[in-house]
């Protein structure tokens, strides 16, 4: 009788949970919360409430209180495959990526079909480093729901991580026609353009980024590195300085502005944003920072240094062409011309973007002439070291 009462007065805890639900739709989370407590109260078994009352700790980034609120709901519901995926989200979240891919795994299995937890396995795999196995997820998470758009924004970022531009661009192009005033999106999709040899559009792409999002230090320094592909050094230089009025300890400026320089001949000018890169970068974390030392390392004359880190680079990713390319530089300066024409070579069968190349078919021709004219250049074949 109290239960039929607590209904038609609307304090029963399925009327709270509804009631909660949508305050929380419309951004009211700690009365949304407050109402959450009182279904629970009623109702300590409404697993539901739990879920919802996790969801709403979660939207304020309180992800302790959501993960002890979806044990809960997954402990009275242990087959509901959203509720145990809301766990693994959670556990991603704080950073706790195996216990999240165990979890993750688990709801997947209770049902393959379901969109959202595949992917949230992809952000797993992709927190991982493991961007192949994030690709496949959302390729499953896209083929079970197309019109999900954020599912290609997320795969565009883990195709260009596997060097897959094209991809990217496609994935991005997809996601801008759904959502076109998101700045990172033309920051991504103009470095993937960039990356394609295509300055253009890169250029393009950058400067609406930079439109929807002035204070992008990061938009503002890749638009100046296509700018220096495109050979406006002018352009290049004052987009890296406006990068550095905006973000002053930010390397990357340094390292293009730097390499800026060394195309319109102000070595001094190169050495000196060298010098600030190499002293201001943290220990590099994956093949693009090595290869950037590498190439840094190399200008002012380090040439062994850079050929560490070039090999570190390339343990990270072998087939890179640019990083091939660079490798063959370092080499060719070492006097290791037979290694050199080895990583040239590699890097022009390896599908490099133009400038790439342009700059090993350049190097390649030099060494294959100084062998010609003079055979004494050539190098041992020994791997490097």
């Amino acid at each position: 009788m109290r239960r039929l009462f607590d209904r038609l007065l609307g304090q029963d805890a399925e009327s709270y949970f509804w009631r909660g639900r949508e305050l929380a739709k419309q951004g009211r989370l700690d009365d949304a919360i407050a109402i959450f407590d009182k279904a629970i109260a009623k109702d300590p078994m409404f697993a539901y409430a739990w879920d919802a009352r996790g969801n709403a700790y979660g939207l304020k980034g309180e992800y302790l209180s959501a993960l002890e609120d979806y044990r809960k709901a997954v402990m009275l519901q242990p087959d509901h495959a959203g509720m145990v995926g809301n766990e693994g989200r959670c556990q991603w979240k704080l950073g706790r990526l195996d216990e999240a891919l165990s979890v993750i795994d688990r709801a997947v299995a209770l049902d393959p079909a379901h969109a959202n937890n595949r992917a949230i396995r992809a952000h797993i795999h992709t927190a991982r480093g493991d961007f192949a196995a994030a690709v496949s997820e959302f390729d499953r998470a896209i083929d079970l729901d197309p019109a999900s758009v954020d599912y290609y924004y997320h795969r565009a970022v883990a195709r260009s991580k596997l060097a897959d531009h094209r991809g990217c661009i496609a994935d991005l192009s997809t996601y801008l026609q759904a959502s076109p005033d998101i700045a990172l999106a033309y920051h991504v999709r103009g470095v993937a353009a960039l990356n394609l040899g295509d300055t253009t559009q890169a250029i393009s792409d950058l400067t609406q980024a930079i439109k929807l999002d002035p204070n992008s230090a990061a938009a503002w320094v890749s638009r100046g590195t296509s700018h220096m592909f495109a050979g406006d050094l002018s352009a290049a230089v004052h987009d890296c300085d406006c990068a550095l009025e905006i973000t002053p300890d930010l390397v990357a400026a340094h390292f293009w502005r730097g390499l800026s320089h060394q195309r319109a001949g102000n070595t001094e000018l190169m050495a000196a944003d060298l010098e600030r890169y190499i002293a201001g970068s943290p220990a590099p974390e994956d093949w693009r920072e090595y290869a950037n030392r590498a190439r840094a390392f190399h200008m002012l004359g380090r040439p062994e240094q850079g050929l560490t880190d070039a090999n570190h680079a390339l343990d990270l990713c072998p087939r890179e062409p640019t990083v091939l390319t660079a490798r063959g530089h370092i080499l060719a300066d070492l006097g290791r011309h037979d290694d050199a024409v080895a990583d040239l070579t590699a890097a022009l069968a390896a599908d490099p973007n133009p400038f790439c190349r342009a700059e090993a078919n350049a190097l390649l021709a030099r060494l294959q002439q100084a062998a010609t004219t003079d055979p004494t250049t050539s190098g041992g074949c020994a791997k490097p070291e």
